[in-house]
């Protein structure tokens, strides 16, 4: 690639106690998803940023949409790694 761009993949956020009630097994689905995620990632030479250490009732408190400093937080995560990646 002439350009040496790189795709970007950001995992998602696991859900909390209220998706996993509404929707039992998702939170498994979800670890499944990223895993497949991470390694396809790898494989294609992407960069992938995990999410999954966020904490729902500090990031995402309704089990699924980031808040303020979620949105912060992740933001940051695709800043640092474009900053990383072309040495800003």
């Amino acid at each position: 690639d002439e350009t040496g761009a790189k795709i970007i993949i950001l995992g998602i956020n696991n859900g909390n106690e209220r998706i996993e009630k509404a929707l039992p097994g998702i939170v498994d689905s979800y670890n499944k998803y990223n895993a497949v995620l991470m390694e396809e990632s790898i494989a294609a030479n992407c960069i992938f940023i995990d999410v999954q250490d966020l904490n729902s009732e500090k990031h995402f408190p309704d089990g699924v949409h980031y808040n303020k400093l979620g949105h912060r937080i992740v933001a940051d995560r695709i800043f640092n790694q474009i900053s990383d990646e072309y040495k800003f």
